[in-house]
């Protein structure tokens, strides 16, 4: 009888044990429900279910990604303002500063100076015109060059009235060489000033040359970043001031 008893005992509490086991699994603890969420896959090929932790619902809610199309083209342009996402969140607006964009820029104007310093000086105001302004349109028009595009533009704009106010219509257009600036191939024409308004028309070129390097140097003042390359662009268009000489 004692035997009968100690066994039955023990069944007693195996049984128990598994009742409770089948109450939380089945989530009668209602208070704490054990949610059964992710499916994974059991070694032998079988579908098992991964607890999560209590309090979170059984569906999952979380938002999916919607699928790519199969036959999406990616596109290859290059993207104009390098709209890119930075570690902060924000959107850059555009190219930012890079020597080699500056470099290009002193080094164009500096051609310009060796081309049109060796012709005559009534062609040279249409010259370091057409210099600036195709410098001037290589430029991004958006980003830390934006302001030095519009300088060189507006320069570039000044220099062509002046051009139209005296010019020459007796003096034929001067084609310059292929490889008169390296940096600049398609063919340029180049109109002359009326020999006699050459003085007045290069005293007017030499300001508004003075006046781009003067707004070059202030649009940098109140950024370190942009201050020397700023101040290179400044220096080489100051520098073109020795062409506008009549003599």
């Amino acid at each position: 009888m004692n035997r009968l008893t100690f066994m039955e005992s023990n069944a007693i509490k195996t049984a128990l044990k598994r009742s409770l086991i089948v109450a939380i699994s089945a989530g009668l603890m209602s208070s704490q429900p054990l949610v059964l969420s992710a499916q994974t896959t059991s070694p032998g090929g079988d579908e098992v279910s991964t607890p999560t932790r209590p309090g979170k619902p059984s569906v999952d809610v979380t938002p999916t990604r919607p699928k790519e199309p199969k036959n999406r083209q990616t596109d290859n342009r290059p993207d104009r303002n390098n709209d890119t996402i930075s570690r902060n969140g924000e959107r850059p607006t555009a190219p930012g500063l890079d020597p080699l964009i500056t470099g290009f820029i002193s080094d164009s104007l500096a051609a310009a100076e060796a081309e049109c310093g060796k012709y005559d000086p009534v062609y040279r105001i249409d010259c370091l015109r057409q210099s600036i302004q195709l410098t001037a349109s290589r430029l991004p028009n958006t980003g830390e060059y934006a302001q030095a595009r519009q300088i060189l533009r507006k320069a570039a704009s000044r220099l062509g009235k002046i051009v139209s106010e005296n010019a020459d219509p007796e003096q034929p257009l001067l084609d310059a060489t292929p490889t008169a600036n390296p940096y600049f191939h398609n063919s340029r024409h180049y109109t002359a000033v009326k020999r006699k308004n050459l003085n007045s028309a290069m005293r007017q070129a030499r300001a508004v040359v003075e006046e781009a390097r003067t707004e070059l140097l202030r649009s940098s003042e109140n950024s370190e970043r942009r201050y020397a390359h700023y101040q290179e662009i400044a220096t080489a268009i100051g520098s073109t001031k020795v062409l506008l000489r009549s003599s």
